[in-house]
Order: structure tokens, then sequence, then C-alpha cells
């Protein structure tokens, strides 16, 4: 189990909420071994999570797209983003809300997604779960 369209479908308003900007804000492995590449693993969940939110119906603004905006608007952003930076980030590129991911992963292989998802007009929190899972 992990994120997916069907989760979403049950967790996220679609009446209010069309484009959504998804930041992995953390990767801990608690007790576990280090990965290889960290970054790798964060670029891989944040397109897990993008590519779930584009079949359950939603427009996505990509990190690519925001770098993009970024650099024509001449600023930079480096690897780690905070939510105030992430909200205006969003405004920016004129999502709806900011989908806020952490995920934690222990040495036994249980894998917890805790998910927010921030209205950017109102700042207020619209969605909120956790996902708790074994990898097989």
């Amino acid at each position: 189990m992990s994120f997916s369209a069907t989760t979403i479908n049950k967790q996220i308003d679609h009446s209010n909420i069309r484009t959504i900007f998804v930041v992995v804000e953390s990767f801990n492995l608690k007790d576990a071994a280090p990965l290889d590449n960290d970054a790798e693993n964060v670029k891989f969940w944040q397109e897990m999570y993008e590519s779930a939110l584009l079949k359950a119906g939603f427009n996505v603004i990509t990190r690519s797209k925001i770098n993009t905006l970024m650099e024509e608007q001449a600023f930079i952003i480096s690897g780690a983003v905070t939510q105030e930076q992430a909200l205006k980030i969003g405004k920016i590129a004129a999502a709806d809300a900011v989908l806020f991911v952490n995920i934690h992963l222990s040495s036994d292989d249980e894998v917890w997604e805790n998910v927010k998802l921030i209205k950017i007009a109102t700042g207020e929190i619209v969605g909120m779960f956790t996902l708790i899972y074994y990898r097989i």
C-alpha cells in the first residue's frame, strides 16, 4: 500500500482544490541503514505522489516547473523548502494547495507516510492523514 489515486479521492475534496504543488519535506530512516542516495529517494517519492495526484484528476505543478518559474523570476531554490516558502511558491505558480509529505522508514521495513494538504488562499489545513504499511 502507498499513497494512491484511491486514497486521494477519499481524502481530498475536488470541488475546492484543482491544482496542487507537492513537497516531500523529509525522508527519515529511523533505525534503518542509510540508503545509497537520499536525493534519489526523495525524487522517487515526489514523482510517486505527483503521479497519484494526476491519476486522481488533479493538475500538478512539478518541482521542475517550479524551478523553471523561480529561475525566470531570479530566485534560487535549494533542495529544502520550508512550508512557508512552499506556500509562497505555490501561490506564485497558481496552485490551490500544497501537499506536504514526510516519509519515515524503520529498520523492520515499516513505512509511515504523513501527509498534510494546506489550501494556499487561507492557510487552512484541508486534509491530513497517515498511511502505515510494510514494504514487501
